[in-house]
């Protein structure tokens, strides 16, 4: 009964000790120790950052700064700790004094149905990778990559599948690793969130995975990636008018939530640029295109990330940005604009450029 419990105790006690679950780990290993990794400076307008309004949420003028235009990334360690006597359900995993939530406060007071028990794995999965598929394919496969180089099993509560995330799993060669609530004896929780250079191997290895996976010829033209409807909403509202300028210049438009992932990856693994509007869609030229080629992103004004130019300048692609203006039902980019920063972009990329 009091396993059943432990989604409620450890809540309690987490409060009342008001600690880290990691401070409860028997076992603490530095994977890497983590170090500075130099970034080059964004293609972008003048004066662009000037166009924003609002910065993505759960993030600060500062932080974003720092990721659009800091000269490097200062990293910090990747580790893993091993904890003793570790429930995993669906909303976290439980210790006796402690816990890590990953579906927010989703979990049940009392864990019902079959508690199966094993003796030792590896949690890859977080919170954000478990809300965001882009985090999800970007964060999590790094993750279950680190528990097959310890010798270990790679486990997430059982949750339905992202609609590309079996297609993807195939490509890269990592086999679904969901459990129903299992008691481990040993469970290994690991702080993986810095880009050191241990991280950017583990993600490399994937991208070369990913394209060993494909097979027959990879497309060689300029993408522009359509958001659809399966995400948060953002709407260019003058898209109509870019893709017919864009379609003149020889681009292809990609709207993934219409392929599968092996389509998607013959798509952008030739392609010398891919564009699109901030948000998940863009984890698929990290994962996808050839290095040496150009990421440019259109950013809303009211929700501006800038994490992807950190990830793409790590595995060799060169970053663009430019921010959109508001507009009634939306927001919208200057084309003459968009067209100076990708004749730009281009000119320092591998890639040869399409006609402007």
């Amino acid at each position: 009964m009091l396993r059943r419990l432990r989604p409620y105790t450890s809540r309690v006690w987490s409060k009342i000790l008001k600690h880290e679950i990691e401070d409860l780990a028997v076992e603490t290993r530095v994977i890497h120790p983590g170090q500075p990794v130099p970034i080059r400076p964004p293609v972008a307008p003048e004066g662009a950052f000037d166009h924003i309004t609002q910065f993505s949420p759960g993030t600060t003028r500062a932080v974003q700064e720092n990721w659009t235009f800091g000269a490097q990334d200062t990293n910090g360690p990747t580790r893993a700790y091993r904890l003793s006597d570790m429930l995993l359900t669906r909303g976290g995993a439980y210790h006796a004094r402690g816990l890590r939530h990953l579906r927010g406060k989703s979990e049940h007071v009392m864990v019902r149905g079959p508690i199966a028990t094993a003796q030792s794995a590896a949690l890859v999965a977080t919170d954000v990778s478990e809300r965001y598929f882009g985090h999800w394919f970007r964060d999590g496969l790094v993750a279950e990559r680190l528990a097959m180089d310890m010798g270990l099993s790679a486990v997430r509560p059982a949750r339905p599948a992202w609609q590309h995330e079996p297609g993807y799993r195939d490509l890269i060669g990592l086999p679904a690793c969901d459990v129903e609530p299992t008691l481990y004896r040993d469970l290994w929780l690991f702080r993986d969130e810095h880009l050191n250079p241990h991280r950017i191997e583990r993600l490399r290895r994937n991208r070369l995975a990913l394209r060993a996976g494909l097979t027959g010829p990879v497309g060689g033209v300029p993408v522009f990636l359509r958001r659809g409807t399966t995400g948060a909403a953002r709407r260019l509202v003058n898209e109509d008018a870019i893709l017919a300028r864009l379609a003149k210049m020889g681009f292809v438009v990609l709207e993934p939530e219409h392929h599968t992932p092996a389509e998607i990856a013959t798509i952008l693994a030739g392609a010398p640029l891919a564009i699109g509007v901030e948000g998940s869609n863009i984890v698929h030229t990290l994962m996808c295109l050839p290095e040496g080629a150009g990421i440019l992103v259109i950013q809303p004004p009211d929700r501006f990330n800038a994490m992807a130019r950190v990830f793409a300048e790590s595995v060799g692609h060169r970053y663009g940005f430019t921010v959109a203006r508001p507009a009634d039902g939306g927001f919208e980019q200057p084309i003459d604009e968009l067209m100076q920063t990708i004749e730009s972009l281009l000119a320092q990329t591998n890639a040869a450029a399409p006609m402007l």
